[in-house]
């Protein structure tokens, strides 16, 4: 019965794994420019003394769906939508720059930019900051322009412009916090033209009645494979009886 009972544990481990990946997708439905979990599973030969008998079906991470999201327009002069393949550089926690697709972008008061989770939006030379102003524009180039406090209404200048890059889906991964960073070490190209859509935001990729269907197939799978070791332990021990009987 232990072959039994360890096929059960392993589904029911692999089946909680795979709902916490869908649990992160529908957490992220209003994420913007969120991209959604991949999973799979594969069949991994199980190691150890004997003969190599025993095979698990065991979750590995597939990926992340590179379908982009539907654009909606806000109106905000801080929030962009970034054209395919285009990602927005910003500084992660280790100091290093990393990529994302979120541009729901916000200012500090002493005029720092921010992506939505806090980390600093890096410009072609370093973290970008922008002077008091009464107006503020982002060009389609990725360029910012502004109205400096105090001066006329006509008056526009130039202050510096977002660092954007190309990369298609085969030239970047994903990490754990998120962001996206090029694969192998790979140096990424400036993006050139039009890179972005001013006004408006790029909603997650996620399909909620699917992540939801998902769920729910998750947790049947996880109940079966409790009660598969359930009833393995029951027959266990009733060999066990049989046995002391003799």
């Amino acid at each position: 019965m232990d072959r039994a009972a360890y096929i059960a544990m392993n589904a029911a481990s692999e089946a909680l794994r795979a709902q916490a990946a869908t649990a992160h997708n529908l957490a992220n439905v209003g994420t913007s420019g969120f991209k959604a979990l991949l999973t799979q599973t594969e069949a991994v030969p199980v190691e150890g003394a004997g003969w190599a008998s025993r095979v698990n079906g065991q979750l590995t991470p597939q990926g992340w769906d590179a379908r982009g999201g539907a654009v909606q327009t806000t109106g905000r002069s801080l929030d962009i939508a970034l054209a395919e393949d285009r990602w927005l550089a910003v500084q992660g926690a280790d100091g290093g720059i990393a990529y994302t697709r979120n541009g729901a972008l916000q200012l500090t008061a002493n005029g720092q930019v921010l992506d939505a989770e806090g980390r600093p939006v890096l410009g072609d030379g370093g973290p970008l900051s922008l002077p008091p102003h009464s107006d503020l524009m982002v060009g389609a180039d990725g360029t910012v322009s502004l109205t400096p406090l105090g001066s006329a209404a006509n008056v526009r200048a130039q202050v510096g412009r977002l660092q954007i890059v190309e990369a298609a889906p085969g030239q970047i991964d994903r990490r754990a916090d998120g962001l996206f960073v090029p694969r192998g070490g790979q140096v990424l190209n400036a993006a050139a033209g039009p890179v972005l859509v001013s006004g408006a935001l790029e909603a997650a990729n996620v399909n909620a009645a699917e992540q939801m269907v998902a769920m729910i197939e998750h947790s049947r799978r996880f109940e079966l494979a409790v009660d598969t070791l359930k009833r393995a332990d029951a027959y266990a021990e009733s060999a066990q009886t049989l046995m002391r009987l003799r």
